[in-house]
């Protein structure tokens, strides 16, 4: 078995700017473009650096709050096929949700944090609501 290290981050802040205005902040912050990605149905950004593909949009939270989620994780599955004369890879995950957000302040891209489980379920909930959504039938239509 070969082990091989993976980079991956989670964090959320409060929406009070555009997504065009907050990608502006995390380009400068980061260094790297964002281009313009779809993430279930949410118009979003994404960039890719260190391995990872990062996407950056906006969603609801607790008590429906508007709020910005920023999350990257490992971009090419490749990663994970292991080297002749291995049978497997073992990934060492390395959370940069810290480093991330102090880069983030620092360069003037608002209050960023790791959410809670209370958030995470809110944000499940949203996003449960959103599939039903688009999976009904507009009114006046049948199924």
């Amino acid at each position: 078995m070969v082990a091989r290290v993976t980079f991956e981050f989670s964090i959320r802040a409060d929406s009070i700017v555009s997504l065009e205005e907050m990608r502006q902040c995390v380009e400068r912050a980061l260094g790297c473009p964002f281009r313009v990605k779809d993430f279930r149905g949410t118009p979003a950004r994404a960039a890719d650096f260190l391995g990872m593909r990062a996407y950056l949009y906006k969603w609801r939270g607790i008590a429906n709050r508007p709020i910005f989620q920023f999350h990257g994780r490992l971009r090419d599955v490749h990663f994970l096929d292991a080297p002749e004369g291995e049978e497997s890879v073992e990934l060492i995950v390395q959370k940069l949700d810290r480093g991330i957000i102090d880069l983030l302040e620092v360069y003037g891209a608002g209050r960023w944090h790791t959410p809670s489980e209370a958030e995470i379920e809110a944000e499940l909930d949203y996003g449960d609501a959103l599939d039903r959504d688009m999976s009904s039938p507009p009114p006046g239509q049948r199924n």
